[in-house]
């Protein structure tokens, strides 16, 4: 949702982009698919594009959403919401959802509700999915199922934590104010694989999204303690 909260939008004039995209067949597919569309919120249209960038190999899809106001009238408190009203993952219809941050290429679960948490990992079985962005307004949001709204209305300081069970959750970003004209993005990221997988998909998302730095050392002081 887009200044005001709401769901029915729908987006008009969609054109989609797909040259740079490789589909012919091979395996694995990979590129860039570009979506852009209009979409009225609040009594005020926005232009909604969306670039979807998926490696060649790697297990994460990158996805930058732009907003720009096309209106007459300035629009405030832009948000956005992206995530899911009925999870299900790992053949599992109540997997686990935790909100946590990338440390250092690693997923660290946070340690009380009112921390901000730009990552979101739901697992259960062999499974696991991972939200996140660099978006300096990002958070996290868990909820019950089964509607969207459900996580839009929670409060992500309110939030809880860890939930096990049917739910629903979103990663909740807020964008600038949007004078006729101008615009904001947000990058974000999702990534799938499975739980033996995911430490090295995350470290992964880590690199592309520049949370992580100087990776290209090929030597180290390692430090250990031992009892002999």
């Amino acid at each position: 949702s887009i200044a005001n909260t709401e769901s029915s939008w729908t987006l008009t004039g969609q054109v989609i982009d797909a040259s740079a995209f490789n589909a012919d067949g091979t395996v694995p597919e990979f590129g860039t698919i570009v979506s852009t569309g209009n979409i009225t919120i609040g009594g005020i249209q926005f232009e909604l594009q969306n670039t979807y960038t998926l490696p060649e190999d790697k297990g994460f899809i990158e996805i930058t959403s732009r907003i720009k106001n096309i209106d007459t009238q300035s629009a405030t408190n832009v948000r956005m919401w992206v995530g899911t009203r009925d999870d299900y993952v790992g053949w599992d219809d109540g997997p686990t959802k935790v909100k946590g941050n990338i440390e250092n290429g690693e997923f660290v679960q946070i340690s009380s509700q009112s921390e901000r948490a730009t990552a979101l990992q739901v697992y259960s079985g062999n499974e696991a999915v991972l939200f996140y962005s660099t978006s300096p307004n990002g958070n996290t949001s868990i909820s019950w199922c089964c509607s969207f709204s459900n996580a839009i209305n929670q409060n992500p300081s309110t939030s809880p934590i860890s939930l096990t069970g049917d739910g629903s959750y979103c990663y909740f970003m807020r964008l600038n104010d949007l004078a006729p004209g101008e615009s904001d993005e947000v990058v974000w990221y999702y990534a799938a694989g499975s739980l033996a997988d995911i430490a090295d998909i995350i470290q992964d998302v880590a690199e592309a999204s520049g949370a992580v730095s100087n990776t290209t050392y090929t030597s180290a002081d390692f430090k250990a303690t031992v009892t002999t």
